[in-house]
Parts: structure tokens; sequence; C-alpha cells
């Protein structure tokens, strides 16, 4: 079976011309921002100046989320293979491995799969995610339960 990686990060899941668009946004939001502050500087009228370097920092908010395709290790993702599922929820935390082979069943919900060890289980929760993105997991899901023999629980 391919390996399916979805990625959940918001604008990391969309088309490049959006990473684009806020690449785009953000430059245009820094270089009318400062303008704006050099003006009021010029004019001596420094009431507005803080709030026009405020919202340049906004316009690098921007810049880091049309470049962040570029940082994987920021990326939320869940990638689904034969062997493990490999889920990253959330950008500062490692992605967590659950092994196929040591689940016993897989309890799948609106939102949230459980998956069911020997001893313990496991939860991914996945009321954050789009609803396309959930469905896909979910049918990747059940392939490889189906070809694994394992038991499903809906």
């Amino acid at each position: 079976m391919n390996t399916k990686k979805i990625y959940l990060s918001g604008v990391n899941s969309k088309t490049p011309k959006t990473r684009r668009a806020y690449l785009i946004i953000g430059i245009v939001m820094i270089v009318f921002f400062i303008f704006l502050a050099v003006f009021e500087i010029i004019r001596k009228d420094f009431d507005g100046v803080f709030l026009c370097l405020l919202n340049a920092v906004y316009g690098s908010m921007f810049i880091f989320l049309g470049s962040s395709k570029n940082y994987k290790r920021f990326n939320k993702y869940i990638e689904i293979d034969s062997q493990k599922i490999q889920f990253k929820n959330t950008a500062l935390k490692k992605a967590e491995i659950i092994n196929i082979d040591d689940v016993k069943q897989f309890m799948i919900k609106p939102a949230l799969i459980i998956c069911q060890f020997e001893s313990d289980s496991h939860e991914l929760n996945l009321g954050w995610v789009s609803y396309k993105d959930i469905q896909e997991i979910k049918e990747t899901i059940r392939a490889i339960a189906k070809e694994k023999n394992i038991d499903i629980v809906e």
C-alpha cells in the first residue's frame, strides 16, 4: 500500500498559489506600514508609529505562513502506511508513531479515532481537521484495517 501523507497545517494544505498570496500580502503590508511609519516620523506625529510598526510585524507573520511549507518541523500532518500511523498535531512536539501491527481494534467516531492495543489505547483527535481530510484519513484506515484483519467499530 502506498504511503498517504496529509498536511493539516492550514496554509500548508493549500495550493502553492495560496502560499504565494500569503507571501505577497505580507510583503505589501510590511512595505506599506514601514513607509507610513517613516511618513509619520517626518511629520513629527509619533502617535501612529508604534501601530504602524506593529502592523509591519503582523505582515511578517503572513510571510512566515506563506513560507512555512519549507519548514518541515513546523508542519502538522498525518502519515499513514501499512506499517505505521505517524501523527503530528502540534508544531513544536515530535510526531507520534503508532505501529499498526500492535493495534487490535480501531474505533472510528466522527472526529476521533481510537487505536485499541493489548493493554491500552491511543486517541487521534481530529476535531480541528477539515471534513475532507477526516474522510480521507478514515478511508485509508479502513482499507489498512481490512488488509490486516483488524476490527473496526464505528
